[in-house]
């Protein structure tokens, strides 16, 4: 390679870092307007409509110190090491829980306030994997049009009036505005009963029977807001674990579905996101009241403030 050639592949990989930067911030962006359907295990978590079957997480002092339990998990032996996956991630439960000021993480980032948003490796491990996955699956096999949307030039022209965002394809809900959808993959059968939402999930264990009830709720939300009939998952067993040059190895891709969805999970999404949005409304309206009285303070402060005023 020439140096002119070095000096170009590096200006190629800087603009490309810059692109998925700013595509990244138009993301964080879009997420502030609503509920993404990856919001809505969080929110139901706030709301208190999930089983305490699904969720136990609690905070408990061990050795003096204090540590965030749940005893709802199942352990994996992976590699050589010991892993545990838990019925509700962690990081699910950080975002619902209320902090020392009284306000759940989700809650904090809709309406703009500080606030750290956990993940999890498995997460960003997989999603580079979504791509391979889609076209693994046998998705249109039977005849019906398969459609992976983040390489997508242009979406049905049933969804132009409530494009959000292009980069990557956001819709809103034809009800409920604030609920949105960061689009993935479906599949349009024969006829409008056919069409399926389709969601691209991997794990590290590759060990899961049914979807986690997380992962089905987000799916029934991508079908809602598609407008779609029905919903499914499309499920890479361990590929989150796997790099790239292994791919000819990976296991068969498992299909969960596709389900019916009802005309109540329209409903109940929609009303959960109708009832979390008075939240987020009240806890700007709460930072823009104190703001006034005390402007030359940050939203940083006004939380401290909350929290003295919690204790």
């Amino acid at each position: 390679m020439t140096d002119l050639d070095s000096v170009l592949a590096e200006v190629e990989e800087e603009a490309r870092r810059e692109a998925e930067e700013a595509a990244r911030r138009s993301w964080l962006a879009n997420r502030r307007n609503g509920f993404g359907c990856s919001d809505l295990p969080a929110l139901f978590l706030i709301l208190g409509w999930v089983s305490p079957m699904d969720c136990d997480w609690r905070e408990e002092t061990v050795d003096g110190k204090l540590k965030q339990v749940s005893d709802l998990y199942v352990t994996h032996s992976l590699g050589g090491f010991t892993e545990r996956e838990y019925r509700t991630p962690r990081y699910l439960w950080e975002l619902a829980r209320p902090r020392p000021h009284g306000l759940p993480g989700l809650i904090l980032e809709k309406a703009g306030l500080p606030h750290a948003r956990g993940g999890s490796d498995a997460q960003e491990e997989g999603k580079a994997k979504e791509a391979h996955l889609f076209r693994c699956c046998r998705l249109g096999s039977l005849g019906g049009r398969a459609t992976y949307y983040p390489e997508a030039r242009a979406l049905p022209t049933e969804w132009a009036s409530r494009i959000v965002s292009t980069d990557p394809w956001v819709i809103c809900d034809k009800e409920e505005p604030r609920l949105l959808c960061t689009l993935e993959a479906d599949e349009r059968g024969a006829t409008p009963d056919l069409d399926t939402a389709w969601e691209l999930k991997t794990d590290r264990p590759g060990k899961r029977l049914l979807p986690p009830w997380a992962q089905a709720l987000q799916a029934r939300g991508q079908g809602v807001v598609m407008g779609h009939k029905r919903w499914g998952i499309q499920y890479g067993p361990g590929w989150a674990m796997t790099d790239e040059p292994a791919f000819p190895d990976l296991p068969d891709p498992v299909e969960w579905g596709p389900y019916q969805l009802t005309p109540g999970d329209g409903m109940l999404i929609r009303k959960a996101v109708g009832l979390g949005w008075k939240l987020v409304e009240e806890a700007r309206a709460g930072w823009e009241r104190w703001a006034l009285d005390n402007p030359e303070k940050t939203p940083r402060q006004y939380l401290n403030w909350r929290q003295k005023q919690e204790t």
